[in-house]
């Protein structure tokens, strides 16, 4: 009776500890590795760090943020601009990422030729401090001038506080650019075709 109880209790162990490892080796091909990722990133791994982001289990809601901050710039680095700005602005205000990642989402958009969309970018993100309102005045003020609309970029331009020595210099060379601009006197196409 006692050898029946211990041969119960042997088996009983063995099956417990077999599910354990039959579990352990099945979650590996599941597990979400974000520094594993982050290295294959920072190598030049970008199709497969987005095979990792898209096949493991990193849809958990404490690590969405970081998924999704490499998984844009998976994308940023395969020249997918667009798929890169979808993935950056699902990141939350609340997230250190949050600012880097909706202006260059905004950026992205800038290169493929949508300024209204980047512009719309923009204007949603929420700064705080005095130095990150004129950094966004500054971007919209240079899509704005982008589109040719000189009103709009005088007043987006005008909106900014501060002296800022990082945007100094591209602020003097966008002052420039609207003055040639203004100064541009346009070409009649009729004088044209008459000489």
């Amino acid at each position: 009776m006692v050898t029946d109880l211990f041969r119960n209790i042997k088996v009983a162990c063995i099956v417990v500890i077999l599910t354990f490892f039959s579990r352990a080796s099945s979650q590996n091909t599941t597990f979400c590795d974000l520094r594993f990722i982050n290295h294959l990133l920072r190598t030049g791994y970008f199709e497969e760090a987005l095979f990792l982001l898209d096949s493991s289990d990193c849809s958990s809601f404490q690590i969405n943020d970081s998924v999704n901050y490499l998984r844009g710039w998976s994308y940023f680095s395969l020249n997918m601009p667009v798929s890169s700005s979808e993935s950056l602005l699902k990141i939350g205000p609340a997230s250190s990422l949050y600012l880097k990642s909706h202006f260059y989402a905004a950026f992205n958009y800038a290169q493929t030729g949508d300024i209204i969309k980047a512009i719309d970018v923009l204007e949603k993100i929420e700064v705080k401090t005095s130095d990150q309102i004129s950094l966004k005045n500054f971007e919209i003020a240079g899509m704005q001038l982008q589109q040719g609309n000189l009103s709009a970029f005088v007043e987006w331009f005008g909106k900014n506080t501060g002296n800022q020595p990082e945007i100094s210099e591209s602020a003097i060379n966008l002052m420039n650019i609207s003055t040639e601009i203004k100064s541009h006197k346009s070409k009649s196409p009729f004088l044209a075709g008459l000489f």
